[in-house]
């Protein structure tokens, strides 16, 4: 049988991720990246911004989605795990979170001061016991995610303890695009 260009692809992946799960590991991230994309696209129309996640909580009425506070669970067990605290340092840290205290806005042709308002919500969010501020904070991770993916470095090494993320922010995509768009998924 003749060789593909993915059976070349597939070869020199599994030699830089030495783990035999790695197959695994990038079913989630290629789910990831399905999800990601019909998320932005039929949520944000494909402008999504991370400053736009609170105001779509607020208008698809998130707020109640049952799966949250386990997924929320999982994802503080999963920061803990990664010796890292539960804090927004940490998390900002872990996530390579900015804050960015003055922003230019397009719209209205001025700095506005989004960070501070940002650092509040996120602050919120992380010590919130409420739907809302929990899925608040598993979206921007989610955001985060996708950002770090296709403009941070990468560590291959990384992606096997990665796979809880993953598996977390691809349920917590799936839950957003069932309770809004596609009831049938």
């Amino acid at each position: 049988m003749e060789s593909t260009t993915y059976d070349h692809i597939n070869d020199y992946l599994k030699a830089r991720i030495n783990d035999p799960k790695a197959p695994e590991v990038r079913g989630l991230i290629a789910d990831f990246a399905l999800l990601w994309n019909q998320y932005e696209r039929t949520i944000y129309k494909g402008e999504h911004h991370i400053y736009e996640i609170k105001r779509t909580i607020n208008h698809f009425k998130l707020d109640d989605i049952i799966e949250i506070d386990e997924l929320y669970d999982r994802f503080q067990k999963y920061v803990l795990s990664r010796e890292h605290n539960f804090t927004i340092n940490d998390i900002c840290e872990m996530f390579k979170i900015r804050i960015i205290e003055k922003q230019w806005d397009e719209r209205e042709q001025k700095y506005k001061n989004k960070g501070d308002i940002f650092k509040r919500d996120l602050e919120n969010a992380i010590n919130g016991d409420d739907t809302f501020n929990k899925i608040y904070l598993l979206l921007i991770i989610a955001a985060k995610v996708r950002n770090n993916m296709f403009h941070g470095t990468k560590g291959a090494w990384e992606l096997p303890r990665q796979k809880e993320l993953f598996r977390i922010c691809n349920e917590t995509i799936m839950c957003v695009l069932r309770k809004t768009h596609m009831e049938d998924i």
